[in-house]
C-alpha cells in the first residue's frame, strides 16, 4: 500500500519542479534575449559610425578602387568583422580573411536589402561558429556603391548561456531537495495524525471504543478527531443498550415463556381433570401469549420503521376522535388501577393526513406508559391545543417522574432508565419515528416524582 507521504510530496514536488523549469526557461529566454539585443545594437551602431566616416572618405577613396584602405579606416571603430562587398556581393575586403577577395556571396546583394540604406540582420553558422551578421547599403551623393557587413560571433555569449543555465539548474536541483527535506518534515504533521487516526479506526473495526488523542490541531484533524471520538462514544453507548436491550429482552421473554411451560407441565401432570385449575392455566398461556405477540410486533414495528420498511396508510380524519376513542378504550384499565383520567377537547375537530392505526398506536403506548408509571391515587390528563395549522396533543401525569439527566436519551431506542419497569425499552423510541414520519414533533417534559408530560404535534393535512 502506497503511503499518503509520497503521494504528498510527490504532488508537491510535480508543482515546484514544473513551477521551477518554466521560471528557469523563461529567464533563460529573456536573458538570451537581451545578450542578442545589446549584440545587434552594438553592431548597428558601429555600422552608422563607419558609414558616417565613409560619408567623409568616398571622395578620396572608391571602395571598388581602394577597399583595403578604406577597411582599414573602420578597423578601429568596430571589434567586429568588417566585410565589404560590391553591388552584386562580391568580397572586396574582409577584417580577419575568412572571405578571400573576389568570392562571391550571392545570398547579400544591393538588390536584397529592401530600400536604399536599409539595415538586414541575421543569426548564421560560419566556420561552426555562431555569429551574428547586419548588413547596410553603402552610398556616395545618392547611389548605392557597395554593403558594408559586420558579423560577431556569439560563442561568448552562447558560452555564458549555457553557464548560467547550468547555475539555473544547479540551483532548481537545490530547491528541489530543499523542498524535499522540508516537505518530509512538515508532511508529519500530517500522517502522524493521519495515522493514528487510521489505526483507530481498526480498533473501532476490532471493537476497542476507546477514544484517540492526536494533539490539540486547530483545523479539519482537529474536527475529524472530535467527530471520529463522539462517534466512538456514540457506538460505545449503542452497544450498551443493546446489550442492556438484550438482558431485557430477554427477561421479557424468559417471564412468560417460564409461567407458559409450568402450566403445561401442571396441566399435563394433572390427573383429576380440575376444570378450574385447567381454566386457570389456559387463561394464563393466552394472556402471556397475548404479551409474547405484544413484544414482537413491536420490535418488528420499530426494525420496519428504522429500514424505512414500513409505509404509513395515510388517510384524512379528525385526530380528536381518535384521541378520544382510545381515551375510552384505556379507561376501564385506569378504574381498575385506581387512577383518574380525564379527557378534555370540546368538541374540537382537527384534520390531519395519517396514518389512523399508527397514531393510535402512539396514543395507546403513551397512556399505557402513564398507567404504568403512576400509583394509585394519581390523575392522568389527556388535552390538546389548537393553533394555527397545528395541534399539540399532550398526556400529563402525576406519576413517578423521570431524572432530568436521563430525560436527553428518552427517545434513544432500547434506553431505559434507572426507574424503569418491565418493557423492552423501545415503545418511546417507537413513537418518535412514527411521529416524525408524519412531519411531527415530540417532545417530553418530567420532574422526578413529580410527574411526566408527553406531547406530540401534528400539522392539518
Amino acid at each position: 500500500m502506497k503511503s499518503i507521504r509520497f503521494r504528498v510530496i510527490g504532488t508537491y514536488l510535480i508543482i515546484i519542479i514544473m513551477t521551477i523549469t518554466l521560471f528557469e526557461v523563461g529567464v533563460y529566454s529573456m536573458i538570451k534575449n537581451y545578450y542578442i539585443s545589446n549584440i545587434e545594437v552594438m553592431l548597428k551602431s558601429d555600422i552608422d559610425v563607419c558609414l558616417d566616416l565613409y560619408h567623409e572618405l568616398y571622395r578620396q577613396y572608391d571602395i571598388n578602387l581602394k577597399p583595403n584602405i578604406v577597411g582599414d579606416k573602420f578597423l578601429p571603430y568596430s571589434e567586429a568583422q568588417i566585410q565589404i562587398l560590391d553591388a552584386n556581393g562580391v568580397v572586396l575586403f574582409d577584417s580577419i580573411g575568412l572571405y578571400a577577395k573576389g568570392e562571391n556571396l550571392s545570398e547579400l546583394t544591393i538588390g536584397k536589402l529592401t530600400g536604399k540604406g536599409s539595415f538586414t540582420q541575421q543569426e548564421t553558422t560560419i566556420m561552426d561558429e555562431r555569429v551574428l551578421s547586419v548588413s547596410r547599403i553603402i552610398g556616395a551623393e545618392d547611389e548605392s556603391v557597395g554593403i558594408l557587413k559586420l558579423s560577431f560571433s556569439l560563442e561568448g555569449a552562447y558560452a555564458a548561456l549555457r553557464q548560467l543555465m547550468l547555475i539555473l539548474i544547479a540551483g532548481g536541483l537545490l530547491i528541489v531537495l530543499i523542498v524535499s527535506i522540508v516537505g518530509l518534515l512538515l508532511s508529519n504533521t500530517i500522517i502522524r495524525p493521519t495515522k493514528k487516526l487510521a489505526n483507530h479506526i481498526d480498533r473501532i473495526a476490532s471493537g476497542n471504543l476507546s477514544t484517540v488523542d492526536v494533539g490539540k490541531h486547530n483545523d479539519e484533524f482537529g474536527k475529524l478527531t472530535d467527530n471520529l471520538n463522539n462517534l466512538t462514544k456514540e457506538l460505545k453507548s449503542n452497544m450498551e443498550l443493546r446489550e442492556q436491550f438484550i438482558a431485557s429482552v430477554s427477561h421479557e421473554l424468559r417471564t412468560p415463556l417460564t409461567s407458559i411451560k409450568g402450566w403445561i407441565i401442571t396441566l399435563k401432570t394433572q390427573r383429576d381433570n380440575n376444570k378450574a385449575i385447567m381454566n386457570e392455566g389456559l387463561e394464563i398461556i393466552d394472556r402471556e401469549t397475548d404479551r409474547l405477540t405484544g413484544l414482537v410486533d413491536d420490535l418488528l414495528d420499530f426494525s420496519s420503521f428504522t429500514l424505512n420498511m414500513q409505509s404509513l396508510k395515510k388517510s384524512r380524519f379528525n385526530i380528536i376522535e381518535v384521541v378520544q376513542y382510545t381515551c375510552r378504550q384505556m379507561k376501564p384499565r385506569a378504574d381498575r388501577l385506581g387512577i383518574e383520567m380525564s379527557c378534555s377537547f370540546n368538541g374540537d375537530v382537527f384534520i390531519v393526513n395519517g396514518d389512523r392505526s399508527r397514531l393510535k398506536q402512539v396514543l395507546i403506548n403513551l397512556l399505557d406508559n402513564a398507567l404504568k408509571y403512576s400509583e394509585r391515587g394519581d390523575k392522568i390528563d389527556i388535552f390538546s391545543s389548537i393553533k394555527g395549522r397545528k395541534i399539540r396533543i399532550t398526556v400529563k401525569d402525576t406519576g413517578s417522574g423521570i431524572a432530568h439527566a436521563e430525560q436527553k436519551d428518552i427517545f434513544i431506542k432500547h434506553y431505559q432508565g434507572s426507574n424503569a419497569k418491565k418493557g423492552s425499552g423501545i415503545g418511546l423510541a417507537l413513537c418518535k419515528e412514527i411521529i416524525e414520519l408524519h412531519d411531527g414533533k415530540i417532545s417530553i417534559s418530567s420532574t422526578l416524582n413529580v410527574g411526566t408530560s408527553v406531547s406530540i404535534e401534528l400539522i392539518s393535512g
